[in-house]
């Protein structure tokens, strides 16, 4: 995809690699009220080199039936300022991010639910975002020089420091050579 912003929301739905020019020049601006990218297939889906901004839902969304789901693989992307999370990920087959950010969404700024065979995040920035900075629920998760910092969580007229990572009956969870810091920033 060529550098340029592109005011749509992306439904994928069937194996594809969405490759930017880099997230620097390619920019997706979601249509109000839904998500940025949305992942529909079981299929493996690539999203490389492209921010996603301003999504009315989730940025990225990949929501796997009740047999089996997405193997999505996320490089280089930069979502920011999403009303709810920055990623959604619910039943995937399996989930690689690498070198991407998730800032100054809604709620937090990954979520992996219901069975991901393994979530790796790796050389990943959750920064700013308005709940949880990482929440894992079920299955294995390895993070690698992951940096959490700067989640905030609204409840009844008050804001309280969020959680880096919230991790719900999770079966593994290897951390190495992370950062969760309690600061405010949201650059």
């Amino acid at each position: 995809v060529r550098g340029g912003t592109y005011n749509e929301t992306v439904v994928i739905g069937k194996q594809l690699r969405l490759w930017g020019d880099s997230a620097a020049t390619t920019v997706i601006r979601a249509a109000t009220g839904s998500d940025g990218i949305q992942v529909t297939t079981s299929d493996t889906v690539e999203v490389r080199g492209v921010t996603v901004t301003g999504a009315g839902f989730h940025g990225i969304s990949a929501v796997g039936d009740g047999t089996r789901g997405p193997v999505l693989v996320i490089s280089q992307v930069v979502v920011d300022s999403s009303s709810r999370r920055g990623l959604n990920a619910n039943r995937v087959t399996a989930l690689t991010v690498t070198r991407s950010t998730f800032r100054n969404n809604g709620y937090e700024g990954v979520r992996v639910a219901d069975r991901a065979a393994v979530a790796s995040l790796t050389d990943v920035l959750v920064q700013g975002n308005g709940g949880n900075g990482i929440r894992l629920e079920r299955g294995r998760a390895v993070l690698t020089r992951v940096t959490i910092g700067g989640t905030t969580v609204r409840s009844d007229g008050r804001t309280y420091d969020g959680s880096a990572l919230v991790a719900l009956d999770t079966s593994e969870l290897r951390i190495t050579e992370s950062t969760f810091r309690a600061d405010t920033a949201s650059s």
